[in-house]
């Protein structure tokens, strides 16, 4: 065992946290085609502030969102019948692979099972305190005003349970009088106080038809994960989406004998919030969570009101597919939703109603089976109503909106063959009325992909990617190969995507390429840098790829046009100062430029970010 782990540890040293995390968040991303820098902050977060194995409830290892339920369910079951002693103990763990463990190794620690008593006194001298500045000179040849992106950042943390953090941010072309300002304080397990934040926060319940404006899993590579998001109320800590913005707490009641972290208990969460989503409407959010957590099983009930100041409208008021969504100036939301693990199956749901021109519904339902060891199987049944629409919702869907949508999902996941990884989605879905980019109704749509992740040694990894997607008529076939070589030092990645869109009047394809090289020295030290060809001519061709970017600055833009791309980025990290420099362009083909680009044929960013830790 001990010879296992030190394989780990070194295939860990071979990445550093910031490269296991950019994994993570490409795998998550790349496949729902929505950047979300809260996930890459939280994980960051945890790597600065790893989770007592042996005291972390089921939802903090839920904040871990490459952990299966299965997963954490047999890391609990382990820690049960002893705490963990070392690390190397998670090897012992069936369901957890051994790069799984490696993955999960930064962001962990063995501690004891007991809670550190808190002295006022020591706060803010005892906690961890991190500040960033980062400043962008973005598109510089494309802007009329200036190019300037700039952003400060605190955070604060003290043993995981006091946080607090500020954010300012001044966008391209906005005058110094108009940034923005965000800012979050939380504290967590006081007494029979869970959670309490003011500020920026993040709530999710159930399945998300109520209310989740969370990092959401979505279409995923991570099969057996998807509908296992993390619960609850949390501060939130980025820069972009969607933040409730006022106070929330959640309280538990045991209901076995004075454990509030137990098996056994009662949670109930209450929140205010009051939201800008424009400079003339302001909307006003009450409402809360009862859940019921017995053994396997848990229940819950939400409900939101939601008050504005004036009726909501939209930009294009009079588009066809938006006729069905939320009009007037107040809105009721209610739903029940439950889980029970039972053996190795696994079953959830969540059924809600809205309040529209007249009241619409929704459901889903979802079932996770684990017939035999390292094989996963999952289904996930929806159904949105044409009226169902709530902005502060989210759920497995097609669109960006939980609106008009009928679909079913399954996905499969087999682990069994040593170093092989294969995974298979298929998602099938119909649309009653008018959908964007659909311009007649109903219509229907599917999106299947298989991968195939082959390890043939610690130093080689390659991946295989087939996918076929309809959505009204539109059809995309794309094919994808990767291979990632790390020897010590030095990482090399190889990509490749070509696809193809049948159209009636002639055949599109796109095509990109891309080598990474990546070297670190002196534990300080690492280069990374791409060179990429495209030829994307048409946007329904586009290709989404991952690039690394300064701290929480990692994208996934999709790339189209013709030409060609660059980037490099510069690292530098003691252990209370690291500098990071990242300079790309763009070059497109003339033609192609003049033609859609107005004749610029380069584009060029520059990003520098500091960050200080005390």
């Amino acid at each position: 065992m001990g010879c296992l782990l030190l394989l780990v540890r070194a295939q860990a040293q071979q990445l550093s946290t910031e490269d296991i995390i950019a994994d993570i968040y490409a795998a998550v991303t790349e496949i729902t085609e929505v950047e979300n820098e809260e996930l890459h902050t939280q994980l960051m977060q945890l790597a600065d502030h790893p989770l007592n194995i042996n005291q972390a409830t089921s939802q903090d290892l839920a904040q871990l969102y490459f952990l299966s339920q299965q997963q954490i369910d047999d890391i609990q079951l382990y820690r049960s019948k002893h705490p963990f002693i070392s690390l190397s103990e998670l090897l012992l763990i069936p369901s957890l692979k051994d790069y799984e463990v490696r993955d999960l190794i930064p962001f962990v620690y063995v501690g004891k099972p007991e809670k550190e008593k808190i002295y006022g006194r020591e706060i803010f001298t005892h906690a961890k305190h991190i500040l960033s500045a980062r400043m962008d000179v973005r598109n510089i040849e494309d802007y009329e005003t200036d190019p300037i992106y700039a952003r400060v950042r605190y955070d604060m943390n003290y043993q995981n349970r006091i946080q607090a953090g500020v954010n300012i941010v001044r966008s391209t072309g906005v005058p110094l009088s108009a940034m923005s300002l965000g800012a979050y304080v939380q504290i967590r397990h006081f007494g029979p106080i869970q959670t309490a934040v003011v500020g920026n926060y993040q709530a999710q319940f159930g399945e998300g038809l109520v209310l989740a404006n969370n990092m959401h899993m979505g279409k995923s590579t991570y099969v057996a994960h998807v509908g296992n998001e993390a619960d609850g109320i949390k501060k939130y800590g980025g820069i972009y989406g969607e933040s409730l913005h006022g106070v929330a707490a959640t309280a538990s009641i045991c209901l076995n004998g004075g454990k509030t972290q137990g098996d056994r208990r009662l949670d109930i969460s209450a929140l205010y919030s009051m939201n800008v989503p424009n400079d003339s409407l302001q909307e006003h959010v009450v409402g809360g969570n009862m859940t019921l957590r017995y053994g396997k099983w848990r229940m819950g009930i939400t409900a939101i009101g939601k008050l504005y100041t004036d009726s909501v409208r939209y930009y294009y008021e009079h588009a066809a597919y938006n006729q069905n969504y939320f009009r007037g100036d107040r809105q009721a939301v209610m739903g029940l939703n439950f889980r029970h693990c039972w053996g190795k199956v696994d079953i959830f749901g969540e059924i809600a109603a809205a309040q529209n021109k007249q009241w619409g519904y929704a459901a889903v339902a979802g079932m996770k089976i684990y017939p035999i060891q390292d094989v996963s199987l999952i289904a996930i049944y929806r159904f949105y109503s044409l009226y169902y629409d709530n902005t502060l919702g989210y759920s497995l869907c097609e669109t960006s909106r939980i609106n008009d949508e009928n679909g079913g999902y399954v996905g499969i996941e087999v682990k069994r063959i040593k170093n092989l990884k294969i995974s298979f989605i298929g998602d099938v879905y119909g649309f009653k009325g008018v959908k964007y980019g659909i311009n007649y109704s109903p219509s229907f749509g599917f999106d299947v992909l298989g991968d195939i992740n082959w390890r043939l040694n610690t130093s080689t990894k390659m991946f295989w990617r087939l996918r076929a997607r309809e959505k009204g008529n539109s059809r995309t076939y794309s094919f994808r190969y990767q291979v990632d070589w790390i020897r010590q030092a030095l990482r090399l990645r190889t990509f490749a995507e070509v696809n193809w869109v049948p159209s009636n009047d002639r055949q599109q394809f796109g095509a990109s390429i891309y080598q990474d090289i990546a070297y670190s020295w002196s534990k300080k030290w690492t280069v990374q840098t791409r060179w990429q060809a495209f030829y994307v001519p048409n946007w329904n061709n586009r290709i989404y790829t991952y690039e690394n970017d300064v701290l929480y600055g990692y994208s996934v833009p999709a790339i189209y046009g013709i030409g060609g791309r660059m980037y490099i980025n510069i690292r530098w990290r003691t252990d209370k100062v690291a500098l990071y420099l990242r300079a790309s362009e763009t070059i497109y083909e003339k033609k192609w430029a003049n033609d859609k680009r107005h004749g610029l044929r380069t584009r060029t960013d520059i990003h520098v970010m500091v960050r200080f830790t005390m």
